[in-house]
């Protein structure tokens, strides 16, 4: 048997986390991240008490931990306690260990290729097909879920979207492949992956060279586009 936390309601509704001593919870760098902009970055985190009683404890949020209509900055995850997180409400409860297994199998297809990676990475020379950001592009979140994130190009191309290791998209309305951003001889170019959904400076498009202060729009995520000498 194993303790499980699941969201009620929201966008996120069904979705179940295993609890482990020292589990993190919050909008983002998190092991449960929570699509909520009233949750913190780094809301709460889990630990064990002696008598083996997992407690979900504040991490100095703006908004606490709720239980019962009242902020606290503890509580004890007994099964079919119910507690919310900004807007998000979990209820923590005891699954079997077939279910366990089912949903947190012992090895995942991440899990083998985050290994792959780690023991090829410092054998692996970049492809061929890479080539220098001159100048490096950044890509700035202004707006969404991952706001005040940033992220260095200093070699591409370089592809987001939500499955993607190499640039990870939150937001919930972004699709598995968004866009793609290649080094070309006139500057950075994006390639655009699914026109229903990505958008530069509020506008369709197929492929453009980007400028400094462009926009990529997805769902309700806004990266501004700047270069850095």
């Amino acid at each position: 048997m194993g303790l499980v936390v699941e969201i009620l309601e929201g966008i996120q509704k069904g979705e179940v986390f295993k609890i482990t001593d020292k589990m993190t919870f919050g909008r983002k760098k998190s092991d449960v991240i929570i699509r909520d902009p009233n949750v913190s970055t780094l809301h709460a985190s889990v630990s064990i008490d002696e008598g083996g009683i997992p407690i979900l404890v504040d991490q100095n949020s703006r908004n606490g931990l709720i239980i019962n209509d009242a902020v606290v900055r503890k509580i004890a995850l007994y099964p079919g306690t119910k507690f919310t997180i900004g807007n998000t409400d979990f209820e923590a409860k005891v699954i079997s260990d077939a279910e366990l297994e089912e949903l947190f199998p012992t090895k995942t297809w991440r899990d083998l290729l985050a290994n792959e990676i780690s023991q090829n990475a410092l054998n692996t020379t970049p492809p061929q097909e890479l080539a220098a950001f001159n100048p490096k592009v950044e890509l700035h979140f202004i707006q969404g879920i991952q706001t005040d994130e940033a992220k260095i190009l200093t070699y591409g191309p370089r592809t987001a979207g939500f499955w993607s290791f190499d640039i990870p998209l939150h937001d919930h309305q972004a699709p598995e492949l968004a866009f793609k951003i290649v080094p070309s001889p006139e500057g950075a170019r994006i390639v655009n992956f699914d026109l229903s959904r990505v958008l530069l400076n509020d506008a369709v498009f197929e492929s453009s060279l980007l400028i400094s202060g462009d926009r990529i729009k997805i769902g309700e995520s806004i990266i501004k586009v700047l270069f850095l000498e």
